[in-house]
């Protein structure tokens, strides 16, 4: 049975500890995945090979030939294909237009400052394997870092078993349209430590992306620091807010489709009104083909609008549909949230897989502070400092003040001493006299040194 229960701190308390869970079941994960990480760090393929071995009962090569990959490619159907290659569209459109500018400012003295983005050399990118391949995956993480400029992309995946060189056709499609350099066979935290590490077989990339189950998690968190990571996955959460204007019949596919991530995966529909929150519920019940998918849905019943906005703000789920008579004031100043998604045409799937935005997604809370995958995640941005000495004049006396007050003395000084001539480098010889000019008479003394010094 799907409970109907009024919004209130209850609702908070549900989802906070749901999370603490989860936090606690990664912790313990951690145990685990760290001789495995160890191992490769010290061994590396031959540690692979024989996690691949024992894990996925995989002892076929780890770096997926030409011929192999073409091979599985040739196996997608072509609908499969044709999908597949309108989302590549679509994603790399959009995140095109997310490329870094060139940011550039000049000081009135003419120095110029400026902020630089500049590609990642090599990213490891995963896409998880589990009951099914996810070509989806692939192209939301390969193709922004191709859009940014990462000359190598590198994909894992876990081998799949029954296809004969371990290759889902699907991926090797996706990894194909998304332009991915190399694909590997492995999974989980055997991916991680490759990645992170480097062996002989796998190069050591600068970051970490993707989503994946909470071994691959735990590891990109042992990780972090070594190699740069997206961030850390965790059960989907979707929350849907609708009122008695949402069909009925969107808003349970629309549930459905949400708890269909996993087992701990989670779909909280916020509804106005006790009889139309049970409505809903026996409708749900009624479309579930397995009793145990009513634990991943929670029906709950808001007294107006704004209190079930309090709960979006501080649930920050991953995605967040949004189904009522006003939709303007949830899109003029949207709740923090992974993605949202306004009226009844914009299902979620939509997001996951055609429309362009990316479907990797901050998850349990972060959305506070985090976003979704971008092309700015596959690069790094840079200063440079050009200064005149009208402006490092003009600066040294406030940024001398401030080092002072800090104690670090040797800061100030070096701000000052751009104030003051400075005498040559002794231990560089003085530039001969300039040639008498063309004509001049013999004897003729050169004209005098200027005394500017240029800083």
């Amino acid at each position: 049975m799907i409970a109907v229960r009024p919004l209130g701190p209850e609702a908070l308390r549900s989802v906070e500890q749901e999370r603490r869970d989860y936090r606690t079941t990664l912790e313990s994960t951690l145990g685990r995945v760290r001789p495995v990480l160890d191992a490769v760090r010290r061994e590396g393929d031959g540690a692979v090979r024989r996690f691949e071995q024992e894990l996925d009962q995989w002892g076929g090569p780890l770096r997926v030939s030409r011929e192999a990959w073409e091979r599985a490619d040739a196996r997608t159907p072509t609908h499969v294909r044709k999908a597949l290659s309108t989302a590549l569209e679509r994603i790399r459109a959009f995140h095109t237009a997310q490329h870094p500018p060139l940011v550039e400012r000049r000081l009135p003295g003419g120095s110029l400052l400026t902020l630089r983005f500049r590609p990642l050399a090599r990213v490891g990118t995963y896409a998880p394997g589990g009951r099914f391949p996810y070509p989806s995956t692939v192209l939301m993480t390969a193709v922004p870092a191709k859009v940014a400029g990462v000359a190598e992309v590198f994909l894992a995946t876990p081998p799949r078993k029954g296809e004969t060189d371990g290759l889902a056709p699907a991926i090797a499609t996706a990894a194909r349209l998304a332009e991915v350099d190399r694909i590997y066979l492995m999974g989980g935290a055997v991916a991680v430590g490759a990645f992170a590490y480097g062996t002989p077989s796998v190069p050591r990339v600068d970051k970490i992306v993707g989503p994946g189950n909470r071994y691959f998690t735990a590891a990109k968190r042992e990780v972090a620091g070594e190699v740069g990571i997206d961030a850390l996955a965790g059960p989907s959460e979707s929350l849907l807010v609708v009122d008695r204007t949402a069909p009925f019949d969107l808003v349970v596919r629309e549930t459905l489709a949400q708890v269909e991530h996993g087992a701990d995966s989670r779909a909280r529909v916020v509804v106005f009104g006790a009889s139309l929150a049970d409505s809903l519920a026996r409708r749900l019940e009624a479309e579930l083909t397995d009793p145990a998918t009513a634990e991943q849905v929670e029906v709950w019943v808001a007294r107006d609008l704004a209190e079930a906005r309090r709960f979006a703000e501080a649930v920050a789920p991953e995605s967040l549909f949004v189904c009522v008579e006003d939709l303007v004031s949830w899109e003029r100043d949207p709740p923090p949230c992974g993605a949202l998604f306004l009226g009844p045409w914009s299902s979620v799937a939509f997001g996951d897989y055609v429309t362009g935005t990316n479907h990797v997604l901050p998850v349990e809370g972060s959305a506070r502070f985090a976003s979704s995958l971008t092309t700015f995640e596959f690069g790094r941005w840079s200063s440079t400092q050009k200064l005149t000495k009208t402006d490092a004049e003009a600066l040294a006396a406030p940024g001398a003040a401030i080092a002072e007050a800090e104690g670090l003395n040797a800061h100030a000084e070096a701000m000052r001493a751009r104030t003051r001539p400075w005498a040559p480098n002794p231990a560089i010889a003085p530039s001969p006299p300039p040639s008498p000019a063309a004509g001049a008479a013999v004897g003729t003394p050169p004209p005098p040194r200027s005394r500017r010094r240029h800083g």
